[in-house]
């Protein structure tokens, strides 16, 4: 399953006015693409698309309003400017989690031990019979980054705004996180995964190399999370 990331308005996210990132590329090459998504309404030519944009920054609001309560602190931002960022979300949040899940388990689990062959969630940091811990990095951890939102504002928890039904019968709670919060974050974890500078290590990855993929997806999220907060614009994940 494609999962799509965007740094963009939210009202423009729920009322469905973009292209999905398969849609950008495919379009200009007249190859037509039908869009099947959980996430927003997919109806580019709507008749009534004023009526549709104003429900969706009502929405909007809305959501604003819950997270402000939830944190107990003002939660606002301009929502409104273009699509600053539509791609892929190539290996998903699984193999960065994993490592810095990795960080809080060493003393169960001395070497990081990715084998690149297998699915980074048979990581053996994903056993059940490792005790809980609260984890260093909440937001990459417990983080939704398969539908949820990072709000380029800074509130410290993950606050459940949006419940959905996912394949017509199993409900899941969307959920936003801060984009300012997932920033630091990022930035406290590279002091030890250490991503090269530059993009050739990104063009020439080693099939054998046990840290290109967590090294990849922090650099992927390290993007949108400095747009998010440049620009004052969410990130938005829609599988």
């Amino acid at each position: 399953m494609a999962l799509d990331a965007y740094v963009m308005p939210l009202w423009r996210f729920k009322s469905g006015f973009f292209e999905t990132a398969m849609q950008s590329k495919l379009t200009p090459l007249g190859v037509p693409v039908q869009v099947v998504t959980t996430g927003a309404t997919r109806s580019p030519r709507y008749r009534w698309k004023r009526l549709l944009a104003f429900k969706a920054r009502c929405s909007t609001r809305h959501l604003a309003r819950m997270v402000s309560t939830a944190t107990d602190r003002e939660v606002r931002w301009r929502d409104d400017g273009p699509v600053v960022y539509c791609e892929q979300f190539h290996w998903g949040i699984t193999p960065l989690r994993a490592y810095a899940k990795w960080l809080d388990y060493q003393d169960f689990i001395p070497d990081w031990n990715a084998d690149p062959a297998k699915p980074f969630e048979e990581h053996p940091v994903f056993k059940s019979s490792l005790p809980d811990r609260s984890p260093s990095f909440p937001l990459i951890v417990r983080g939704d980054f398969w539908y949820g939102y990072f709000l380029p504002c800074d509130f410290d928890t993950l606050v459940p705004v949006e419940k959905m039904l996912l394949g017509g019968w199993c409900e899941q709670w969307r959920l936003a996180g801060s984009s300012v919060a997932l920033r630091a974050e990022l930035m406290r974890l590279n002091e030890t995964l250490r991503v090269p500078t530059g993009p050739e290590w990104k063009s020439q990855p080693r099939p054998g190399d046990p840290w290109f993929a967590p090294r990849y997806v922090w650099d992927q999220l390290t993007i949108m999370s400095e747009l998010s907060c440049t620009h004052g614009l969410p990130i938005i994940f829609c599988s």
